[in-house]
């Protein structure tokens, strides 16, 4: 089966510029309704439809885990089961990332870490301001 993963991203919210692709055809999207780490429900959901030979296509590596941590965890259990994590940006697979080279390895891994930092600080953001706080530098007094 070919399964396709959504999640609400900071550049992408509604999750309108994910898996765009002509070439593929899903048997089933599953797709977040937020963008948070905790209570993934439909991931938790297309883990356990899983099994062996079944390939899982994502927009990035920010869409499908949240830390470094948690990716290696998703591509370790899809290992175990035999399945295939298809990155579209990154076009990179689960199986060919163990046969990057270091350097191209070490650049994924820092421009997965930006996007984790760049969503974190744009969802503080906007919590911020739903509490009727200010953002940035506080406004100098204008004294002419």
């Amino acid at each position: 089966m070919i399964y396709g993963y959504k999640r609400p991203i900071y550049n992408d919210k509604q999750c309108e510029n994910q898996l765009i692709t002509d070439s593929i055809i899903f048997d089933k999207i599953f797709e977040e309704s937020h963008g948070f780490s905790r209570k993934r429900l439909q991931l938790e959901e297309l883990f356990m439809y899983l099994q062996q030979g079944d390939k899982i296509f994502v927009q990035r590596f920010f869409v499908l885990a949240d830390s470094i941590r948690h990716l290696m965890e998703v591509l370790n259990m899809c290992e175990k089961k035999g399945v295939i994590i298809y990155f579209i940006k990154e076009k990179v697979n689960s199986c060919d990332l163990l046969s990057c080279s270091l350097q191209e390895l070490l650049h994924r891994i820092i421009e997965f870490q930006q996007d984790v930092a760049r969503h974190s600080t744009l969802i503080g953001m906007r919590r911020a301001i739903e509490n009727g706080k200010t953002i940035g530098r506080p406004k100098k007094k204008d004294e002419n």
